[in-house]
């Protein structure tokens, strides 16, 4: 929440201020708390609500991407993340709830984040992306190197061709990644962020 604060204060605009103060990776409690929901509330066939998931597989590493001057792109996966940020191991928690058919994972993407603009606008230093990178951010809504889009969210938007070949690697690397943590193949797909143009 700091570093939300520290983006208001700089009066960058977040694209939803509810979803993007509110949003974050789920802790501990929060998936055992669902899971506890869920499991009490059976429908009147003894039935439990089954949940799904529209997953994203990780995380920018801001440390090695800042570490390799902007350079190269660098992930941090979910149960890394859950790790590195809340110091907690869901794993136990997921395979519970999904063996026990509560949480039905579904792939979202391994990155909420359109790589090569970020990538590109960090490198070349746009300030306010540079500053929310630095606060460990990157949802806010500002003027980006794109003709097209205000933010980094649509991790799926390519302006050219060598962006859609980049974006394709990272769609089969994110799909893999699913498939290992899951030990299941994705049954739906939900794209993230549109634009029309």
């Amino acid at each position: 929440m700091k570093h939300i604060k520290s983006c208001f204060s700089m009066g960058l605009e977040l694209i939803n201020r509810f979803y993007d103060t509110l949003d974050s990776l789920e802790k501990k409690v929060d998936l055992e708390r669902l899971v506890e929901v869920l499991i009490r509330n059976k429908s009147n066939r003894g039935e439990v609500p089954i949940f799904t998931c529209n997953m994203v597989m990780g995380n920018p590493n801001y440390e090695a991407i800042e570490n390799n001057n902007f350079e190269k792109f660098f992930h941090r996966n979910l149960f890394d993340s859950y790790t590195y940020y809340y110091n907690e191991d869901l794993r136990h928690i997921w395979d519970y709830a999904i063996e026990k058919k509560i949480l039905k994972p579904q792939f979202h993407a391994r990155e909420h984040l359109n790589i090569s603009l970020w990538m590109k606008d960090l490198k070349n230093n746009l300030h306010d992306t540079r500053f929310a990178f630095n606060n460990g951010f990157y949802g806010l809504k500002t003027i980006t190197s794109s003709r097209f889009q205000n933010n980094y969210l649509a991790a799926y938007y390519a302006e050219s061709f060598d962006q859609l070949e980049n974006i394709k690697i990272t769609l089969e690397d994110g799909i893999k990644m699913f498939q290992d943590f899951w030990k299941m193949k994705p049954r739906s797909f939900v794209c993230c962020q549109l634009y029309f143009t």
